[in-house]
């Protein structure tokens, strides 16, 4: 309900804007032409700038629309004025470099100055009377049902959105919920906890009937708080989808697309490097140049992952020599100064230069460049079930952990850091996890 009518606002609003933005244009040239004297006294046709909103309209469009300069649940002053004042600053530049290069007309930056000022003001002034009234005009009737607990943060809710509610009734009542609704009522809200909602079923079906909306509110407490719920309906047939990995979308589909490329692209310019690599390898000590393991990658499928060798032959047979000196808690084996390491390896570990053949998993489209590590299945077998989720998206070179310390972190941290990632996942901090691996990498912090 909110999220649709703030996308019916937002699209209000730029209508708006690029009207007032041409109706700033125009009194900016009024300003230049008849009010404010010309140097030479030259005349200053409306024509001859005419063509300025061939790039005005479009380029406000743009800029205004990604900067999201409309109304937002926070209602934070910032977030209402400063995305304007960016958008018109911007879009002023864009505008400028369009009259230089096109060496147009000689009055236009006085007219430029004029316009972006009138233009900022008038877009302003939208946002402080035009907009929020708008928004009180379009009030709602509310009855809310469920526990008072319940009932509070949906009241607390509400209270964030530019939109007035009249909230009617606040009562835990099924029974006579006919009644509760012989006033206006445009909203149904049913808060209460998953598993409370089918005493509510005779709510759901009077709303059906009634035709009006009806909303199940779910506290941050409960199961539910993270989970996109997605609806599809074919041939009579509906269905729900619970998911908590990030939504399949362009976005995520460009990230693995890139991850493929990239890869190729870093394992033919690093080929020198890998090659002197795998000379020391195999010169130190007996073994394959790469080593192969197991591991479990997106919702759990099995691949091998591909690493530089960097302990001696047949280590995994010695592994419960040494158990008793894992620094790691619960069901990650880690340990420090581990005998099984070559001199090599342990040089390769420092500079995270063991895992540059996952570059051929990222290529074969088994990992990501950016993502979870992937863990072994023995690990997978002693995850918790929420654990398990970050196998919901598919396992990386690098990740929160990576950055944040490595092994210094205990096992509960890691797989916070994890789920901090899927949950807050977006293209913008995969590049900011791969530009603080590099420092991380230098730093060798954590790394053994």
């Amino acid at each position: 309900m909110i999220k649709e009518r703030l996308l019916i606002h937002s699209k209000i609003g730029l209508f708006l804007d690029i009207i007032f933005t041409v109706v700033a244009f125009y009194l900016a040239y009024l300003l230049r032409a008849f009010v404010i004297p010309l140097p030479e006294n030259a005349p200053f046709e409306f024509v001859s700038i005419s063509w300025l909103l061939f790039i005005i309209i479009p380029v406000w469009f743009v800029l205004l629309s990604n900067e999201n300069a409309y109304i937002t649940i926070e209602r934070k002053p910032r977030d209402t004025y400063l995305p304007v004042i960016r958008a018109v600053f911007f879009g002023t530049l864009i505008l400028l470099a369009a009259i230089f290069i096109m060496k147009a007309i000689t009055q236009s930056r006085l007219f430029v100055i004029l316009f972006a000022t009138l233009d900022t003001i008038l877009l302003l002034s939208l946002r402080i009377w035009i907009f929020p009234a708008f928004a009180s005009r379009e009030s709602k009737g509310v009855l809310i049902l469920g526990s008072k607990e319940d009932r509070d943060f949906v009241k607390v809710f509400l209270s964030y959105s530019p939109f007035k509610f009249h909230i009617k009734e606040f009562r835990d009542d099924t029974k006579h919920f006919n009644k509760l609704i012989s006033d206006w009522m445009d909203w149904v809200i049913i808060a209460s906890t998953p598993e409370k909602f089918s005493r509510y079923e005779n709510v759901v079906q009077s709303c059906r009937e009634m035709g009006i909306p009806v909303s199940y509110a779910i506290n941050e407490k409960h199961t539910f708080m993270r989970t996109r719920f997605d609806i599809e309906s074919y041939n009579g047939l509906s269905i729900l989808t619970l998911s908590t990995a990030p939504e399949v979308s362009i976005f995520l589909i460009v990230k693995y697309a890139l991850d493929s490329l990239i890869s190729l692209l870093l394992l033919l310019l690093l080929f020198p490097l890998l090659t002197i690599i795998s000379f020391f390898i195999k010169l130190e000590s007996k073994g394959p140049i790469i080593f192969k393991q197991t591991r479990c990658g997106l919702n759990g499928k099995i691949f091998n992952l591909y690493k530089f060798r960097t302990m001696v032959e047949k280590a995994d047979e010695i592994k419960d020599n040494y158990l008793d000196l894992n620094v790691m808690d619960r069901v990650v084996f880690k340990m420090k100064d581990d005998p099984r390491i070559t001199r090599v390896g342990k040089l390769l570990r420092r500079l995270s230069f063991d895992e540059l053949p996952q570059l051929i998993n990222c290529i074969k489209g088994d990992m990501s460049l950016v993502g979870p590590r992937p863990p072994i299945l023995e690990e997978v077998h002693n995850y918790t079930l929420q654990e398990r989720r970050r196998l919901s998206m598919k396992p990386g070179l690098t990740c929160l952990w990576q950055i944040s310390g490595r092994n210094e972190i205990d096992f509960d941290r890691w797989m916070e850091l994890d789920l901090e990632y899927i949950d807050n996942w977006s293209p913008l901090l995969d590049v900011k996890l791969l530009l603080f691996t590099i420092p991380a990498i230098i730093s060798g912090r954590g790394a053994y």
